[in-house]
C-alpha cells in the first residue's frame, strides 16, 4: 500500500505519525518527518487479502501530537466471472473519508498484458464487464476519485484467463 502524504498547513508541523487500523484501535506503525509532500509504502501491508484503514497525525516542533484524522482505507476488488456469459462482475468496498468528496469510480481493464484503459465508471459499487472474449486474461483495477479529479485511491489488481467451456465428445440419444 502506498500513501500520499500532503503538508500539513502549519508552518510548524515536523513530522508525521502514520497508523494503521486494527480493529477498533488505531496503531502507530511509523514517523515520517519533514513537512513536504512525499509518499509512504506501508512495506507491511497485505492489499491482497482485503480493504485496511490508515489515518495521520501530525508533530509540531515541541513535540506535540495532533489528533488521528479520520481514517482512510484502501479499495479491495473482488470479482465473479461468469463463463457461460462471457462477461465478469467486479465488486469493491466503498472508499471512506475521501477529501473533496467522492466523485466516482473508474475501472480499467487490460487484456493479455496490454495498457490498461478506462472501461468504464459508476458511482456504486459495483460494474458489470460483458462482451469478453474467450482464452484471453483479463486484468482489472478501479480508481476512486474525488470531487476535482485530481486526489485518487487505486484498488488491487485482479487477474483472470476466460476460459472456453468444453465441447461435449459424444451425445447420448436415449429416445426420440
Amino acid at each position: 500500500t502506498v500513501l500520499g502524504l500532503q503538508p500539513s498547513s502549519s508552518s510548524d508541523a515536523t513530522c508525521y505519525v502514520i497508523y494503521k487500523k486494527a480493529g477498533f484501535s488505531n496503531i502507530a506503525i511509523d514517523t515520517v518527518c519533514g513537512n513536504v509532500a512525499t509518499l509512504y509504502s506501508v512495506l507491511a501491508s497485505l492489499p491482497y487479502s482485503g480493504s485496511e484503514a490508515y489515518g495521520i497525525a501530525s508533530i509540531d516542533s515541541c513535540g506535540n501530537i495532533s489528533p488521528i484524522t479520520r481514517n482512510q482505507n484502501t479499495l479491495f476488488l473482488i470479482h465473479n466471472y461468469r463463463l457461460c456469459e462471457k462477461e465478469v462482475l467486479l465488486g469493491w468496498n466503498p472508499y471512506l473519508n475521501m477529501q473533496n468528496g467522492l466523485k466516482e469510480y473508474k475501472v480499467y481493464m487490460s487484456i493479455n498484458g496490454s495498457a490498461f484503459s478506462i472501461v468504464g465508471d459508476t458511482s456504486g459499487l459495483a460494474f458489470l464487464k460483458t462482451g469478453l472474449i474467450q482464452n484471453k486474461t483479463y486484468r482489472f483495477f478501479i480508481r476512486a476519485f474525488d470531487s476535482t479529479g485530481t486526489i485518487t485511491s487505486t484498488s488491487n489488481i485482479i487477474t483472470f484467463f476466460t476460459k472456453t467451456q468444453p465441447q461435449p465428445t459424444y451425445v447420448y440419444v436415449k429416445s426420440v
